[in-house]
């Protein structure tokens, strides 16, 4: 009988703290969007701030990253990962593990590079989960995650003749 009393209060502490994981499993820091600026900041100096405005922390070896160089940009309304891609010029890999931003020397460009970028519907302006994108030539390809973003790496590209292609199955439901 004493046990009855303590169920519920059991349960909404499983009921939190299931609620608490769920939440923090969504939230990814690389989509965070932000509105941060910089003019001849150095490189440090901006990852410190903008590791303030996702929440999360830039781990990474200053002998691989030129930390003092300047940044200057405006950056309204963006993802953290656009913010990245724009400082760095893809120069530069980034993933997440829990809270840290791990950033990675980007491979030589002669030997594979890295496409990457959103999948989003031109006239409502929102970007696509499960899409899949691909290169017809070498059958290479990527499904975009719940953000619209894909990635996959291409190893001795070829420039011309480029191209990708995005395929998205629509389920259509009728109710009558």
């Amino acid at each position: 009988m004493r046990h009855t009393f303590f169920r519920p209060i059991i349960a909404i502490l499983l009921l939190l703290g299931s609620y608490h994981n769920l939440v923090a499993q969504q939230i990814s820091l690389l989509e965070k969007r932000v509105s941060i600026e910089a003019q001849g900041e150095p490189l440090e100096g901006f990852l410190n701030r903008l590791s303030k405005e996702v929440g999360g922390v830039f781990s990474y070896s200053p002998s691989t990253l030129d930390v003092n160089r300047n940044i200057t940009g405006n950056f309204s309304d963006q993802s953290c990962r656009e913010v990245l891609e724009e400082v760095f010029d893809g120069a530069v890999n980034y993933k997440q593990k829990g809270v840290y931003l791990i950033l990675t020397p980007a491979p030589p460009a002669e030997k594979e590079i890295t496409i990457s970028g959103y999948v989003v519907d031109e006239q409502s302006g929102d970007r696509i989960k499960n899409a899949t994108v691909y290169n017809p030539i070498t059958l290479q390809s990527s499904t975009t995650d719940e953000f619209g973003f894909f990635q996959f790496q291409v190893k001795n590209p070829a420039e011309e003749n480029f191209q990708l292609i995005v395929n998205k199955k629509i389920m259509l439901t009728h109710y009558w």
